[in-house]
């Protein structure tokens, strides 16, 4: 694109101004959250509102740290990735080559099936709430793949219908670690955070984390904020804590393929085909592909997935053809990032319409 400076200067004292008024418009005095919007290697834009702990009245930054919830799912694929380039697994190895303890049904299911959410298998979080376990009880990985052993049939026959099961990536993490001799918390950091210098990226598999991070919120019946945080730790479905300014790292390396080269990032945005196994269309189908949802939102391609969890809400979204990445992190459960997010975009491309879509 040949864009002259001095507009393109004026469209972003624009564009900051027009960030300023809806920002005045979103001021909390409780929790809330962060945001950043970035053109690749260009300008961006960030702010926060809310505070990161209310107790001790510290406010949130751009620098906050913030549980991703599913937003995490995209690294696990991601890792899952990285080991089938190393020649280490398939995605077509059915997952009891590495998970031999799960039911016989499980021989049906392929790696890939977990990625895309066909498996077949009933959620892990079903399960332990079932058992009247909380949010805000502790929770292993080891009771969780137990739980899973024991749980006899599929909910339905792998292939056949979408149904976004946190159990899928679950257990990728564990093939992860079983494949490459590491914790999933370490393979992640030296193939993927390191790397992209995300410093202040990094996977919690144990309590109490001793990096600060934003801590987590709920309103109760009185409608005032309760502090609300999960003990689990399972991996792979969630549990990456990170920055927006982090995630722009990894929002960059959809263009650079830095890490892992861009035949793998391209790999990452495959959707799941309509007809998969059976030859017959899937039930639910949706534009879903490596840890991310394949959408037209805005009329330009791009992708996103949200994140929730016991505190948090988290949202990324990155337009490809315009080299732009948006995230949007919050501490307050419940609260709507999606909206956040495409509120942000909409003010960018309103503002660089111009620029951005008719000068390439």
């Amino acid at each position: 694109m040949n864009i002259d400076s001095n507009i393109g200067h004026m469209k972003y004292n624009d564009t900051k101004q027009k960030f300023s008024e809806w920002e005045q418009q979103l001021i909390t005095d409780g929790p809330g959250f962060t945001y950043m919007a970035k053109f690749d290697q260009g300008e961006s834009y960030s702010g926060s509102l809310g505070f990161a702990d209310l107790e001790e009245k510290k406010r949130l930054t751009i620098d906050s740290i913030f549980n991703l919830a599913s937003i995490s799912k995209q690294f696990t694929a991601f890792s899952i990735l990285l080991l089938e380039q190393g020649n280490k697994l398939a995605l077509h190895d059915p997952i009891t080559k590495y998970l031999p303890e799960l039911p016989e049904y499980a021989n049906d299911i392929t790696i890939q099936d977990l990625i895309y959410h066909i498996g077949g298998m009933v959620d892990y979080i079903e399960l332990a709430l079932a058992k009247q376990i909380d949010y805000s009880d502790p929770l292993g990985p080891e009771e969780s793949l137990a739980d899973l052993v024991a749980y006899p049939v599929p909910l339905y026959q792998v292939g056949t219908q979408f149904d976004y099961s946190n159990t899928g990536y679950f257990l990728l993490s564990i093939i992860i670690e079983r494949v490459s001799g590491q914790s999933y918390k370490d393979f992640a950091q030296e193939h993927i955070f390191s790397p992209l210098k995300m410093d202040n990226s990094f996977i919690v598999e144990s309590y109490p984390v001793q990096t600060m991070i934003a801590r987590g919120y709920r309103k109760d019946s009185k409608f005032s904020y309760q502090l609300y945080e999960s003990l689990w730790t399972q991996t792979g479905d969630g549990a990456v804590h990170s920055t927006a300014s982090d995630l722009m790292k990894w929002g960059e390396n959809f263009a650079s393929g830095k890490v892992g080269g861009k035949a793998l990032v391209e790999k990452m945005l495959q959707a799941l085909p309509p007809k998969h196994i059976t030859g017959k269309t899937i039930k639910n189908h949706e534009q879903y592909a490596y840890g991310i949802i394949i959408s037209q939102h805005f009329g330009i391609s791009h992708f996103e997935h949200s994140g929730g969890w016991a505190g948090y809400a988290t949202y990324f979204l990155r337009i490809p053809s315009l080299g732009l990445s948006v995230a949007v992190l919050g501490n307050i459960e419940n609260l709507d990032t999606q909206k956040i997010a495409y509120d942000i975009t909409d003010i960018i491309l309103t503002q660089y319409k111009e620029l951005y879509i008719h000068n390439d």
